[in-house]
Formats: structure tokens, C-alpha cells, sequence
């Protein structure tokens, strides 16, 4: 062998790590994580909930909702569920802006990444969270 084991030991972890740290790229996380939300859709994970109305489905095995505020359907998620959903090795405030300045992000009128919303069942009162317009989700050819 023309090297040592120590030698292609390194060599392995290097590709390795090159290999995480490229899966890990805000654009690469982002379109995976839009995948993720856009079937969780699909599997009734984001139940329609109008405004002043409760949330049909149980609330703790929702990921979200969706709603239309301002005119746009949005899908509103709580950024500690996104949170979940990305990964703990993720940045998520890189796929944030990504997705802000992309457009698919609804931002807060406070220039912040996150919406407060009030919803019922989900809290008291208002809470954050990040909503994403339903048309720049793929597949979103959906009603």
C-alpha cells in the first residue's frame, strides 16, 4: 500500500467533513426543509384554521397552520417546531434569511423573520412564527 493508515484515516475524514459541512449549506438545508413542510402539508400536519378560529385537529400533534392573512395563504409555523424540523446542526437563522430575502418568507412589520399571529388553542394571546407563503412552497399547485 502506498500509504499509511493513519494517512487515508485522514484522508476519510476530511472527505467526510466536507461532505456534512456541503449538507449543511443554507440553500442545501432550506430547499430540504421546504420539501419536509410542503409534505407535512400533504399529511394534514398544517390544518386551515381561520382567523378567531379554533384549530380542528389536536394542536400538539400539528406542525403549524395555515391561514390567509393579508390577503396571501400563508403557512404558519412555530420557529421552535422549525427548529425541530431543521436539525439541531443546523444555523437556522442562515435559512431564515435565505428564505426572506427569496421571498418566502412573510415578514414581521417589525423587519423580523417571524409574524406575531394569535391563534387559538396554540397560546395565549399572541405568538410568534415564521410564516411561509403557501405559493413558494413546492407543489404548491394545491388548494
Amino acid at each position: 500500500v502506498p500509504w499509511s493508515e493513519k494517512h487515508a484515516f485522514n484522508c476519510i475524514r476530511r472527505i467526510y467533513r466536507r461532505a456534512q459541512s456541503s449538507q449543511n449549506e443554507p440553500a442545501s438545508v432550506g430547499t430540504s426543509l421546504l420539501k419536509k413542510i410542503a409534505r407535512g402539508i400533504q399529511n394534514g400536519h398544517f390544518p386551515p384554521v381561520k382567523k378567531g378560529h379554533a384549530a380542528t385537529n389536536d394542536v400538539a400533534a400539528a406542525w403549524g397552520f395555515r391561514r390567509v392573512v393579508d390577503n396571501e395563504a400563508i403557512v404558519a409555523v412555530p420557529i421552535a417546531r422549525l427548529k425541530n424540523l431543521a436539525g439541531a446542526s443546523v444555523d437556522l437563522s442562515l435559512v431564515l434569511s435565505l428564505w426572506t430575502q427569496n421571498g418566502i418568507i412573510v415578514v414581521g412589520a417589525d423587519g423580523k423573520h417571524t409574524r406575531q399571529l394569535a391563534s387559538v388553542g396554540w397560546s395565549d394571546g399572541r405568538k410568534r412564527f415564521v410564516c411561509l407563503r403557501l405559493s413558494r412552497l413546492p407543489n404548491s399547485n394545491r388548494p
